[in-house]
């Protein structure tokens, strides 16, 4: 039987989809034609140079990326609870320690920046550049606060409903980078000039993102706050598998450049660097996966909602299939094109990087299904299970099945292992789901994101559907009714739960667009926990705060303004409300 699915999560899901894959995009643009920029304007040294720099790039990102990540998973949980002042409160705790820990990377990036160049690799053979990596570091020390400030704000932004803006400072600071680059060049700032231009991209990305704080109708806002360092643990405890992530990345190379070099050469190297900048750009389509069953996941959780966390499942699936198919179908017919554009026509490396490209995009398949199991278990704070399919995928199973099919096969196995690693990491996923549910059937499809039985409210305890007209109002009313004294609660809070879905889905449906009058207007969802009773109601229609209404109603002198409002609040035992994605949501306790 075909399974429901929200027309409203749908439309949540693409939001935070293209929010994440665009930001991801604009990244790795920005690197490419930085790369491109300081080959073709400054010399090899300036090449160089840059390269043994970019540790201090990961070290970085390491702080701000893998904040981020812990805190996007403690405000999604929140979110879905409808606890904003739980949210305003783990973003300024995080934002002032990051700012701490910035301000400690910062000051080595000025005082001791000789040690740091020669622990980068500024040394030996390579001693020459010391003074050229000393001054580079130093344009690039501007960047280390506003970056992880970036960092920290962008998923909350997202969350308060900032999707636009979040995408603006991502695009913005992409377009500001190459022209700082250029004008870098033009006025003769040499690699300092290019450090301090990326540092520049950066502050004007983090200006416009703080723009999003200037809002008014914003439900979060900085203050200042006492530090809970239990929360700051919380934090960095679910950061844990991004950490990993990046030290999987900075092991992976060294290995991978090892096995390449002697299988093949120095062309096969020559191949393996430029099969990453394409991987880089193929995997955007798995960041955007992953960002959005992350944040929806994450909501779904914190409200305890096993339906939306199957719809997410299915959603993402959908996603992934017709995603990863385009991307086979337009590498498979370009890869031979774009492996002459990088190495010429008469390259004797176009077969294997030809192979590379076509391996690369079989295997984004796999990867963005990894990709999205890791997002959904760091959502749902399963952080060991995140951490050991991260160090299984992308360490343990990458390179022992590099080093096995490189012996036969030369660099030809290694590239293959790129896809055949993600294949034996999801046959082992795919085990340990059927042998934990106890099935004898297919568990890969809607086990695939799911959590276990005792996470799910009893069926006859929960109630949802789609709302599109008034009759559809007073049916809902009904059926609430109904539902509340078929669970033992009295009359009189049964006729209340059915007054407050009347109202409030009345005052959304007079707010519905002629355009939208087909569709669904709105969503119940409606779950007996103990001795209360949850109503949720989600629309995309104008922002309404009831719980903000609800304060202000407390204060009206008119006993005859807004009868219906005043009996939902004076009944209602908690209200709340959020709005992220496009999508608000009320949360009402009776």
């Amino acid at each position: 039987m075909k399974q429901y699915t929200s027309r409203f999560l749908k439309h949540s899901f693409l939001a935070a989809l293209l929010t994440a894959g665009l930001t991801e995009f604009t990244a790795v643009s920005a690197m490419l034609i930085d790369s491109i920029i300081v080959s073709k304007c400054l010399g090899a040294a300036e090449i160089a140079v840059v390269g043994i720099g970019a540790p201090f790039h990961f070290l970085v990102s390491a702080l701000g990326t893998g904040l981020s990540i812990g805190l996007q998973t403690v405000c999604t949980r929140e979110m879905g609870r409808g606890n904003t002042d739980r949210i305003n409160q783990y973003m300024n705790e995080t934002l002032a320690v990051a700012f701490l820990l910035a301000a400690v990377i910062t000051a080595l990036a000025f005082l001791a920046t000789s040690p740091m160049a020669i622990l980068f690799g500024a040394k030996g053979n390579a001693a020459s550049l010391l003074d050229e990596t000393v001054v580079y570091l130093h344009g690039l020390g501007f960047k280390v606060i506003p970056y992880v400030a970036l960092a920290v704000l962008t998923p909350v932004v997202v969350l308060d409903n900032g999707s636009k803006t979040v995408l603006a400072a991502s695009v913005c600071g992409a377009l500001s980078d190459v022209v700082f680059d250029v004008a870098a060049v033009l006025l003769g700032g040499g690699i300092f000039g290019i450090g301090l231009a990326t540092s520049g991209s950066v502050l004007l990305s983090l200006l416009i993102l703080l723009t999003h704080f200037l809002k008014k109708d914003r439900l979060l806002h900085f203050r200042v706050v006492k530090i809970r360092w239990k929360d700051i643990l919380e934090i960095v405890k679910l950061s844990l598998p991004k950490a990993i992530h990046m030290g999987t990345c900075f092991i992976r190379p060294i290995v991978l450049n090892a096995l390449i070099v002697a299988a093949g050469g120095s062309l096969a190297m020559s191949v393996l660097s430029i099969r990453s900048g394409i991987a880089d750009f193929v995997e955007v389509s798995a960041v955007g996966v992953a960002g959005a069953v992350s944040i929806l996941a994450g909501v779904a959780y914190g409200e305890r909602n096993g339906e939306d966390l199957e719809s997410v499942s299915r959603i993402a699936r959908r996603y992934i299939l017709i995603i990863a198919a385009s991307i086979v179908l337009l590498l498979c017919a370009l890869f031979h094109p774009i492996a002459v554009f990088y190495l010429g026509a008469d390259s004797p490396a176009i077969p294997l990087l030809s192979f590379a490209i076509v391996t690369t995009a079989v295997g984004n398949f796999f990867t963005m299904l990894i990709y999205t199991k890791i997002a959904f278990l760091q959502a749902v704070e399963k952080v060991k299970a995140a951490q050991m399919i991260e160090v299984g995928a992308y360490l343990v199973s990458l390179l022992s099945t590099a080093a096995l099919l490189s012996i036969p096969f030369g660099a030809y196995g290694v590239f293959a292992a790129f896809a055949v690693s993600q294949i034996v990491v999801l046959l082992v996923l795919w085990i340990v789901a059927r042998r934990q549910s106890k099935k004898t059937g297919r568990t890969a499809g809607g086990d695939y994101l799911r959590m276990d039985d005792s996470f799910y409210p009893k069926p006859y305890d929960v109630i949802s559907y789609p709302v599109r007209t008034m009759e559809h109002c007073a049916l809902a009313s009904e059926q609430i009714n109904l539902f509340c004294k078929g669970h033992g609660m009295s009359k009189k809070q049964a006729l209340y739960a059915g007054i407050c879905v009347e109202e409030i889905l009345t005052n959304i449906l007079k707010h519905v667009p002629a355009s939208k009058t087909d569709a669904d207007a709105a969503e119940i969802r409606v779950t007996i926990s103990g001795d209360r009773l949850i109503l949720r109601m989600r629309d995309n229609t104008a922002a309404f705060n009831l719980s903000a209404l609800a304060r202000l109603l407390q204060d009206t002198t008119d006993p005859a303004a807004n009868l219906g409002l005043k009996l939902i609040c004076k009944t209602a035992e908690d209200i709340r409300y959020y709005s992220t994605l496009g999508i608000n949501t009320a949360i009402i306790t009776i």
